[in-house]
């Protein structure tokens, strides 16, 4: 029997959402543990690829998204939607798992960020 792409997406979105039910209700109960102090992305979340993003940011954008839409797919959490936010840019979050897409709904409502945030499978 052969697993279809909709049957993959659908075990991906299980996935995420199995490992990440317990944060969301830990931060959901206290959404102050999102607050972060922007503008910097998440440590955990601030790796060497993402280091080379942000250096090409800094440099083509001056460090101000003010105007641009940015679409952030496969967003996790959202800890770079939320930083592109912080410099301006108005962000759409798009990511496969639902519970994600909740955490990073709420973390950009507490560090009050233009963050729109959609579930869907790209």
């Amino acid at each position: 029997m052969r697993t279809t792409a909709t049957q993959a997406s659908d075990h991906q979105a299980e996935y995420y959402d199995q490992i990440n039910e317990a944060y969301y209700k830990k931060v959901s109960e206290s959404p102050a543990l999102l607050a972060e102090p922007l503008p910097m992305p998440m440590p955990m979340e601030y790796h060497k690829p993402n280091r080379i993003l942000l250096d090409r940011i800094r440099a083509h954008c001056s460090g101000n998204l003010q105007g641009l839409r940015v679409l952030d797919l496969g967003c996790g959490r959202g800890g770079w939607a939320c930083y592109l936010a912080s410099l301006g840019a108005s962000v759409t979050a798009f990511d496969i798992s639902e519970i994600n897409v909740k955490i990073a709904a709420l973390r950009a409502k507490t560090n009050r960020l233009d963050v729109s945030t959609v579930v869907g499978d790209a």
